[in-house]
């Protein structure tokens, strides 16, 4: 019964898989060849839970809103290029000391660090902070609509079994 289609054994790797799969589609054909953010967010977003998919959808997005702005706003406001390595690193220590306090403060600094070392590179800051959060909308939307369907059209959940008081002896009554 574990790896029947009806079991999450089975469907909650299918529907992570179609999920990546579909975004790292749209990525292609949408953003020009760079799929990675779209694939990425469906992999980090997608839980067995509905609630806890939407939750982490919810908190990635806005993780990486405000992560992209904090980014541009240090970025161009400091001039010297050894005071944003510096940055770089405060950033590098927030992204992994948050790891266990919340996902929305993890993407938040991870995508500031991103887009400093990417700008660092050479790369555009806004662009680069407007082209993560285009993929990752996408990305978090794919799954979501994967998750809908696995959720309410393929694999339906029985209802639960009302909730019994427990009586006498620590047993639910009857």
């Amino acid at each position: 019964p574990d790896l029947s289609w009806g079991s999450p054994v089975v469907t909650y790797p299918v529907t992570k898989a179609i999920a990546g799969g579909l975004s790292t589609l749209a990525g292609w054909l949408i953003m020009g060849g760079h799929p990675f953010w779209a694939t990425l967010a469906p992999m980090m977003i997608t839980r067995r839970d509905a609630a806890e998919t939407v939750r982490r959808g919810i908190h990635r997005v806005a993780g990486t809103v405000l992560g992209g702005m904090l980014a541009w706003l240090l970025y161009s406001t400091v001039d010297s290029t050894a005071a944003r390595y510096v940055l770089l690193i405060v950033l590098a220590f927030l992204w992994n000391a948050t790891t266990q306090v919340n996902y929305a403060v993890v993407i938040f600094f991870a995508t500031a660090f991103i887009v400093i070392a990417a700008a660092l590179s050479g790369g555009a800051t806004a662009t680069l902070s407007a082209e993560r959060l285009a993929a990752t909308v996408m990305g978090v939307t794919i799954a979501f609509v994967v998750g809908g369907i696995d959720l309410w059209l393929i694999n339906p959940r029985t209802p639960r079994q009302p909730h019994r008081e427990a009586g006498p002896g620590g047993r639910g009554s009857s």
